[in-house]
């Protein structure tokens, strides 16, 4: 009742934002703790919204209610909090957009504090701007953030991030493989106490991303000893052993050695001698820019070099766990069975999270297969001591290059070798088996790993899932009619799973489904086959009978039957609005095809329809119109789309703004135009 009331007085404007908010410290817990309709102080920012704009200018101040969504402590306050330091408004219960008169990160830095910035990080590294910004867009902001720490703000105080801040960007900066990021992070902050395991094994993903395999094993080797200890070895074991470790003191005392040596070549040739300050003026004039990669090359080997030395290190201290802290001598019975310390944290499940990273991240090398392998060898190797035996996830990771390549026995043999190690089947990996078969166009195999699949999981019990449907349909889509029945028999699994009950997976299904029923000859009915086929399945609305079949027409660029379901569909769906998916799907998938024009004639008619995709619409249509090379309106058509852009309000993309420079140029007044929208 309090917060409907201060609502209803928000709405009349009879208060002022800043009391308001004092008001409701006290009943802010118990709205937004209840879980009833829209809690805390996001509930507010709905009446805010909807007064006019003169009302809310002048009164909210950003800042204060910057911290007070951030001391809420809910999730859709921390929403919230993230679209106002963006400036991109916020969502009041997931849905709708508001628009508040408040300034955005730019003009909030320099007010915000140590434990503000620290906070914004969290939020948006766990995944807060997800409804405003893509991936790389989130990563970017975290960048952003980050950099107000090298600012003073309006204290003159330096703000200094905590080791939390530092765990997110240093994920951000993994995720977009930036090894000089990941350096200059650890370096910087080596007096920040980090959490070491985490530390290690990011910094194995990165160095992994840039092919520095043998660091990695090293500090792998490293990061087993710290949990596990060493292994117990034989005498012939013991001396190779120690040949190894007495090897690698060698080469880390050389790598020493040859980073002092550089860095006085270096030196020496940035320091001329006084009686040899002309000549060397002279000698620099005709080649400074070769000096200048060389000690810049010289400065980041030293900087990794460094790295991995602090990396060393980190991995040689003993692993902390938390433990009750001591007992008095004279402590009751009772009292020591309470406070018993706890054992050791089991590593083995942190030992295969982290073999598992580094797979991932040597699998996205352009060569994987010789890490993959290495790294796989290498847990196999140190199993019986680690404990940490290679599970499905790893074999799938390693079977992912192959399934690309098109290697199907090379993937069969490590689905077959998991199996022979106890593993128990997995759905994924002979998914990967049959991707594999799929890229190489090996339609007897793939029917012979579907019909495995069936008996193996089928005796167990396990229902196919969206991947393996998927699979399947891909590979009745081979071979063009022939397996039609059995592309059918999917989209009944489909169906009576429950997944297509509302059409937006079976609309993934679609290319694949028109391609298993084959070439459509002339004179055939198109859409009266396809009634046929789904009334054989069972009774099913028309939007997702004619809307499958829009798709999938769309997707092959058959544009007469595409014509023909797009008049059955816009007759079973008569209203507009609910049109769009269906009318994105089919744009996106006419844009693939190669019809651009078609596309295009397409795009204009469902807006005279009344229907807008909005922005999204914009991208796929720009986007496709820059790539089109044999079309030489398109500059035109663009310059349309553009200038309705303006006129609509619509802002632009950065991405968009990349295919028009390599298609027309850096200097092209239709990239200009567009940038405007930014």
């Amino acid at each position: 009742m309090q917060l409907t009331r201060l609502a209803a007085l928000v709405r009349q404007g009879a208060w002022r934002l800043t009391p308001l908010c004092q008001f409701t410290r006290g009943v802010h817990a118990g709205v937004s703790g209840s879980g009833a309709g829209v809690g805390g102080v996001e509930a507010l920012l709905v009446p805010i919204a909807m007064m006019p704009a003169e009302r809310v200018t002048g009164r909210v101040d950003g800042i204060s209610m910057l911290r007070r969504l951030l001391d809420s402590n809910s999730v859709q306050d921390g929403r919230a909090a993230v679209g106002l330091a963006l400036g991109v408004g916020s969502s009041a219960s997931g849905g709708s957009e508001g628009n508040y008169e408040m300034d955005g990160l730019d003009s909030l830095g320099s007010q915000l504090t140590t434990q503000d910035i620290n906070r914004l990080l969290v939020l948006v590294g766990g995944g807060a701007a997800t409804a405003f910004l893509d991936a790389r867009g989130q990563r970017h902001t975290i960048e952003r953030l980050f950099s107000l720490f090298n600012k003073n703000n309006i204290t003159s105080l330096r703000r200094v991030p905590d080791a939390t801040s530092i765990h997110v960007v240093l994920e951000a900066r993994v995720a977009d493989a930036d090894l000089d990021g990941v350096v200059n992070l650890l370096l910087e902050y080596t007096g920040v106490p980090l959490d070491t395991d985490l530390v290690l094994s990011l910094a194995m993903q990165c160095l992994a991303k840039h092919g520095h395999f043998d660091s990695v094993e090293a500090l792998l080797d490293a990061f087993l000893v710290r949990h596990v200890g060493y292994p117990k070895l034989k005498a012939e074991g013991m001396d190779k052993f120690l040949e190894q470790k007495r090897r690698q003191k060698e080469e880390a005392y050389q790598a020493r050695k040859r980073a002092v040596e550089e860095k006085l070549i270096v030196e020496l040739h940035s320091t001329p001698a006084p009686g040899n300050a002309e000549k060397r003026t002279t000698v620099e004039s005709k080649a400074p820019a070769t000096t200048t990669t060389a000690a810049d090359e010289a400065k980041d080997s030293s900087q990794l070099n460094r790295l991995i030395s602090h990396l060393h290190k980190l991995a040689a201290e003993e692993p902390f766990w938390r433990r009750h802290p001591p007992l008095p001598r004279d402590a009751s019975p009772s009292l020591i069975r309470k406070r018993t310390r706890p054992l050791r944290p089991n590593p083995t499940g942190m030992i295969i999270a982290t073999y598992n990273h580094i797979l991932r991240a040597a699998a996205s090398t352009p060569s994987p297969a010789e890490p993959l392998h290495r790294f796989l060898s290498h847990m196999k190797r140190h199993a019986h001591h680690t404990r940490a035996a290679p599970n499905n996830t790893s074999y799938s990771i390693c079977m992912q290059p192959l399934a690309r390549a098109g290697d199907a026995v090379g993937a069969a043999k490590l689905r077959d070798e998991a199996l022979a190690r106890g593993l128990q089947g997995s759905v994924v990996l002979d998914v990967c088996v049959l991707h594999a078969c799929i890229a190489a166009g090996d339609v007897a195999h793939a029917r012979e790993e579907v019909a495995r699949a069936a008996r193996v999981h089928g005796s167990e019990g396990v229902e196919p899932g969206v991947g393996m449907l998927r699979a399947m349909m891909r590979v009745y889509a081979l071979e063009a009619g022939a397996g039609v029945e059995d592309a059918w028999g999917v989209v009944r699994s489909v169906l009576q799973a429950g997944r297509g009950k509302n059409g937006m997976n079976l609309y993934d299904f679609a290319k694949d489904l028109v391609l298993a029923n084959g070439e459509v000859t002339a004179g055939t009915d198109v859409v009266a086959s396809w009634d046929e086929w789904f009334n054989g399945i069972g009774k099913l609305e028309a939007r997702l009978r004619y809307g499958t079949g829009l798709v999938g027409h769309a997707a092959v660029g058959n544009m007469p039957a595409f014509q023909a379901f797009l008049t059955q569909f816009d007759t079973a769906v008569p209203e507009a609005a609910a049109r769009a998916d269906e009318y994105a799907r089919a744009l996106k998938g006419l844009v693939e095809a190669g019809k651009v024009l078609d596309a295009a004639e397409f795009y204009e008619g469902m807006r005279a329809k009344g229907v807008d995709l909005g922005a999204a619409g914009y991208v796929t249509m720009i986007r496709a119109l820059a790539s089109a090379e044999d079309l030489e309106v398109k500059e035109e058509l663009i310059t349309g789309l553009v200038d309705r852009m303006r006129a609509t309000g619509v802002k632009g993309k950065k991405a968009v703004v990349a295919s028009l420079k390599k298609a027309f140029g850096g200097e092209a007044k239709i990239v200009e135009a567009y940038a405007s929208l930014l």
